[in-house]
């Protein structure tokens, strides 16, 4: 008995799209971020610096015509990078964090200031001194343990 199977069509690779961001700024001072695809700009978002303990944080606003309707926060932190979006959180990447790595390393994104920088400096401690008795040569910067008990 003799089977027949369809032939399988052979498929071209996806063709990888030509990525590239711009940094803009609005009259009142907020960062815009524009990604484009093959030269034609696909999204806009406003750029807001985050504090962060650790890594480098921005939340990205999707700009449409009625305002900001998604946010994204992401996380520029080494092998812990992370973005709130779905193709981050299925895929494993996306084009926010891709965007994001270039800026930096091209030295075009603003150094966000870290939540422990914007915190008070902490008030100097006080020296604590060691206990001296007459009976240990009189020298006050010998510690005696027998006297401390």
């Amino acid at each position: 008995m003799t089977t027949l199977t369809k032939a399988s069509k052979t498929r071209k690779p996806a063709r990888k799209p030509q990525r590239s961001a711009t940094l803009g700024t609005m009259s009142n001072g907020k960062i815009l971020l524009w990604l484009s695809e093959d030269g034609e700009v696909k999204n806009g978002y406003t750029l807001t610096a985050l504090p962060s303990d650790f890594g480098v944080a921005f939340r990205l606003g999707k700009a449409d015509v009625g305002g900001c309707s998604e946010e994204y926060d992401v996380l520029l932190n080494g092998r812990e990078t992370s973005c709130t979006c779905k193709g981050n959180t299925y895929c494993g990447h996306c084009k926010h964090v891709e965007a994001l790595q270039a800026l930096t390393a091209a030295g075009k994104l603003p150094a966000p200031k870290s939540a422990k920088s914007e915190a008070k400096p902490e008030a100097p401690k006080p020296e604590v001194k060691k206990p001296w008795y007459s009976h240990c040569n009189d020298n006050r910067d010998v510690y005696c343990p027998h006297c401390s008990l």
